[in-house]
């Protein structure tokens, strides 16, 4: 993330032909920031942070403020790592790992469902003070003139595209503006949509998983 909005808005204004006339460039930076929320909602990844979670006491834990959604729990702050287990599995096993408290300030395993997606459960159940590091996917904050944008350099093409359909957005009225502005709404879907291929391609988890070298 090193592109400015500046950079971003003055490459909006040259596709509009307009030199902030028609629409002003914090018009265009409200839109940007509405953009980057936009693209995170089709790509949560487009905003993905890495950060220490301080527990509370008990099992139920929550993301940062700004967390949309769990990627995963990495390890302990201390540096032992944490791992992904079945919630029902727990159910079964240890019926009261809710509310049973340990001795210690160690996380050994967690658990989530997409269907709470920033909350967490963490077993044994915290004391309350230890932390683990969490990755987790997160809302982008607003940003000013000038500012470095808070989603992947990567996704700035789309973006661009999103900003250009609201510009045009706009005058809605006129059946011409209204399609040139659906266009770039279409656009930028499908260069999302391409993203998707391209990490599913990628993705070495896929190219290892069946590897006899591996052990």
């Amino acid at each position: 993330m090193a592109t400015t909005t500046t950079s971003i808005l003055s490459k909006v204004a040259i596709l509009l032909q307009d030199d902030y006339t028609r629409w002003s460039e914090v018009e265009l930076l409200d839109w940007l920031n509405d953009g980057q929320r936009e693209i995170t909602l089709h790509k949560p990844n487009a905003c993905i942070k890495q950060a220490p979670v301080v527990l509370i006491a008990g099992a139920r834990q929550t993301l940062p403020a700004d967390g949309v959604m769990m990627n995963r729990v990495l390890r302990n702050s201390n540096g032992s790592t944490v791992t992904l287990v079945s919630q029902q599995l727990l159910d079964l096993q240890v019926p009261d790992w809710y509310t049973t408290q340990k001795s210690t300030n160690q996380v050994k395993h967690y658990c989530y469902s997409p269907y709470e997606p920033t909350v967490f459960y963490v077993y044994p159940a915290s004391v309350g003070g230890n932390s683990v590091v969490v990755n987790y996917f997160a809302l982008p904050a607003n940003v000013t003139l000038g500012a470095v944008i808070n989603i992947d350099d990567i996704y700035v093409p789309a973006l661009i595209n999103y900003i250009a359909f609201r510009a045009y957005s706009k005058d809605m009225e006129y059946a011409e503006q209204a399609s040139v502005a659906q266009n770039y709404y279409q656009l930028m879907i499908a260069q999302l949509s391409s993203k998707s291929t391209g990490e599913t391609v990628g993705n070495v988890n896929t190219h290892t998983k069946n590897d006899p070298s591996i052990p």
